[in-house]
């Protein structure tokens, strides 16, 4: 349903599931920020609830998304990769970026959990890496301190 709603949904879910960030993070991304020969992106802690800012590597599918997503956007720079419609050099608002989840969840008819938009992807990406160090999973996910990702995931 993703791609009915909106051409950068389908490209939301995927950073979103497949980076576990918060929705202030992703939507925020810059193409400067995404370093496709090292395979990184760079999360700015002005867009981190806890002020933390990392490069952390990219998982296949994200690095695939967003590369195909640049080249059809041939955008470079301070160019948002989720861009306003009103102004394509600054992101997409939080609430747009809700209004397509939203959208898509009644196109599929799904029925979303309670407080469950974006931050049951990341709910979910944390859910997926139980098992693996808690240490590396809370770095990746963004989670300052540790404890909050044991605790509340």
């Amino acid at each position: 349903m993703a791609p009915r709603v909106h051409p950068l949904l389908p490209l939301a879910l995927i950073v979103a599931e497949g980076t576990g960030r918060r929705i202030s993070a992703w939507r925020n991304l810059f193409w400067d920020d995404v370093d496709f020969e090292a395979r990184t992106i760079r999360w700015r802690s002005e867009h981190d609830k806890k002020g933390y800012e990392q490069v952390v590597v990219m998982s296949g599918s994200v690095w695939d998304a967003l590369a195909a997503q640049q080249k059809a956007q041939a955008a470079i720079g301070q160019t948002a990769v989720f861009p306003s419609p009103k102004d394509p050099m600054k992101p997409c608002s939080r609430h747009l970026s809700d209004d397509w989840l939203r959208r898509a969840y009644k196109l599929a008819k799904v029925v979303p959990l309670r407080r469950g938009m974006w931050h049951s992807i990341r709910r979910k990406w944390a859910t997926e890496r139980k098992g693996y160090s808690v240490k590396d999973v809370a770095a990746a996910g963004g989670w300052k301190p540790e404890e909050v990702l044991v605790t509340a995931y």
